[in-house]
């Protein structure tokens, strides 16, 4: 049975690991993707959060 403080100690985690990974992830794309294509995904995931209306935070 998870309690809400298992549950956020355990969103917490997932979230610093794949805060972990964006510095070798970054590593790779610069060496293998065409920087343009790069940039266009990121603001390709900028406007789905956009048309989704998601909450920015504060």
């Amino acid at each position: 049975m998870r309690t809400r403080e298992t549950e956020g100690m355990l969103l917490g985690l997932i979230g610093v690991v794949i805060f972990s990974l964006t510095l070798p992830m970054t590593r790779i794309v610069v060496q293998e993707v065409h920087p343009l294509l790069n940039g266009l995904g990121r603001a390709l995931v900028a406007a789905l959060l956009l048309w989704r209306r998601e909450k920015l935070p504060n």
